[in-house]
């Protein structure tokens, strides 16, 4: 099919957000995805299924239940601001509605003590893809002196969100962005893409290379599943492993990777010495120089935390 026309992406756009598993999307995604899917497709039926799949595949596939955003609001505004405990126990209770999140819950005491732990002092944090992540900041350690930003497509998650993470005393902002087409992605000291990468790249096939030239900041926690969603171990720390080690290779980063719970995590860190988080020009970087070491084994507690 020819270049799409104004009409037809709206029509497509019209369609898609019917079906209520993409009602709330960034309209901007959709007609993203859209207009590539009008484009490669032999007939406008085929690039609306298509489109569809894409979003499942980024947007959907860690999300197995109804979600009543309104519920969880109810049950967060009838906490007192000063009984912390009872926030985090609402915050689990939210959390088990998604799955990624869902999947960290058993080590949060552990997750982010140990992950911090391998990144110098920060005191601010973009979150890509947040899904329901902000969630987790009250396991974080932050304190008023800290910022947080998360990025989200889902735009009614992102009002609830919003909302939700004035009950934290960290200030935060909670933004409806769509990543493929962000004109400016904000320095941060420390950038989370948490089981994101997979899902982007279904959607753009080598917009990983890209993030990693445009994205400023002291280090980037990035993770992926070590498991299916099934729980079945299907090569898959292998596969990512092999799928970091090419995306690293010509880019301006480096890591270190441990198996922490259930998840392959990578720690990276600018490869040159930035200045305001932009690197020296001292040359193309030889993919032979990249540095990336074995995945350790971490496990939760009850001896899963510690190296093996």
């Amino acid at each position: 099919m020819d270049n799409p026309s104004e009409s037809q992406l709206e029509q497509l756009l019209a369609q898609v957000l019917a079906n209520p598993k993409y009602s709330s999307i960034l309209p901007d995604l959709i007609k993203g995805i859209g207009s590539h899917e009008l484009q490669k497709r032999g007939s406008f039926k085929e690039a609306v299924k298509e489109t569809k799949t894409k979003l499942h595949q980024a947007t959907g596939v860690y999300v197995d239940r109804e979600i009543n955003y309104d519920d969880w609001l109810t049950l967060l505004r009838n906490i007192p601001p000063d009984d912390p405990a009872e926030i985090k126990n609402a915050c689990k209770q939210i959390m088990l509605q998604h799955i990624s999140t869902r999947e960290r819950i058993p080590g949060l005491d552990e997750f982010y003590q140990i992950i911090f732990n391998m990144v110098p002092a920060f005191s601010s944090i973009l979150d890509i893809a947040c899904g329901m992540n902000p969630l987790t900041i009250p396991w974080m350690g932050l304190s008023s002196q800290h910022f947080y930003r998360g990025w989200e497509v889902n735009i009614q998650m992102v009002k609830f969100l919003a909302e939700a993470v004035r009950k934290f005393d960290t200030p935060c902002s909670i933004e409806a962005v769509d990543i493929f087409s962000v004109n400016e992605i904000p320095q941060a000291d420390l950038v989370f893409l948490f089981k994101t990468l997979p899902c982007l790249e279904q959607v753009q096939k080598g917009i990983t290379p890209i993030l990693f030239n445009r994205i400023q900041a002291k280090n980037m926690i990035i993770t992926f599943p070590a498991s299916s969603l099934s729980g079945k171990n299907k090569g898959m720390v292998h596969h990512y492993t092999e799928m970091m080690q090419r995306w690293l290779a010509n880019s301006p980063w480096q890591a270190q990777s441990l198996l922490l719970l259930n998840e392959l995590v990578y720690i990276l860190e600018p490869r040159y010495d930035y200045t305001h988080y932009r690197p020296r020009t001292i040359g193309a970087p030889n993919p032979r120089d990249a540095k990336i070491s074995e995945p350790r084994i971490m496990r939760g507690h009850d001896s899963r935390c510690r190296f093996i």
